[in-house]
């Protein structure tokens, strides 16, 4: 365990055991950053939707407006495309989140390390043969 002081503030044994910690971190704030995206992008389609214009998702065509009356189904299939892009990217965002928590369970320098029968059954083994070899006539 390496504890802040002075002494060890910016050694490399330091750095390393927080790098796994650090990792975690950011890959649960780019997780959370996703989701929050994706709730943003539900909000601004339903608000699209229920005025009843929206902006094409072509990358330069953002002063061009598809209005609901005028262009039916051109505006249809910018909703779903609009749907589509934030249920996406809401999804990655759990996804992302999924895989660091389980990573974050499996690790075992991580605090939130679930344990492992096997490995704590290779531990008891150890341990045993440890005691034969301090202990050879037990």
């Amino acid at each position: 365990m390496c504890l802040p002081t002075p002494q060890n503030r910016g050694s490399l044994a330091c750095v390393a055991t927080r790098l796994p910690e650090i990792n975690y971190t950011m890959k649960h704030v780019a997780a959370y950053v996703l989701i929050l995206l994706g709730i943003y992008l539900f909000g601004r389609a339903a608000y699209d939707e229920h005025r009843g214009m929206t902006h094409p998702s072509t990358r330069y065509s953002s002063r061009i407006i598809v209005k609901r009356a005028e262009d039916p189904q051109r505006f249809r299939n910018e909703m779903i495309f609009h749907w589509f892009r934030a249920s996406v990217v809401m999804c990655a965002g759990f996804v992302v989140l999924g895989f660091s928590r389980r990573a974050e369970r499996s690790d075992p320098l991580s605090p939130d390390f679930a344990g492992n029968s096997a490995i704590d059954e290779l531990n008891d083994e150890l341990t045993k043969e440890q005691e034969k070899r301090r202990r050879p006539l037990r």
